[in-house]
């Protein structure tokens, strides 16, 4: 009727701890990868920010909209950390939520623009 409380062997804690390891490491090199391309699409005019508060902050301080954003990710790899430590398979499951996600947004930074282009070239 009721679950028996699991227990796990050293090995398997170490692995977790490394799989959240890596999974926050990618949060924070996802991040980075975001902010510079996006620059870099701005600079190009090639794109614009969709974040309101980005964009004013891209317009006025490129340099500390980098820092904002960094400082964001770096505060909630913090919290994980910490939180992993009450709730392992929640901080566990959370960053694997937020790592996908951003995965996804250097998809399209990889690929959006190209499919834009062709379906404007295509379809107009």
């Amino acid at each position: 009727m009721f679950n028996k409380p699991t227990t796990f062997s050293p090995h398997d804690l170490a692995r977790g701890w490394l799989y959240l390891l890596m999974l926050l490491f990618l949060i924070i090199y996802l991040n980075l990868y975001d902010i510079l391309h996006t620059m870099q699409l701005i600079r190009e005019g090639l794109a614009v920010e969709g974040n309101p508060l980005m964009r004013y902050l891209l317009e006025k301080s490129p340099a500390g909209a980098v820092m904002l954003k960094m400082t964001v990710a770096a505060f909630f790899v913090t919290v994980v950390g910490i939180y992993a430590r009450i709730n392992f398979q929640r901080a566990l499951v959370a960053s694997a939520l937020v790592a996908m996600l951003y995965s996804l947004v250097a998809i399209w930074h990889l690929t959006g623009l190209h499919l834009t282009t062709w379906y404007i070239s295509t379809f107009q």
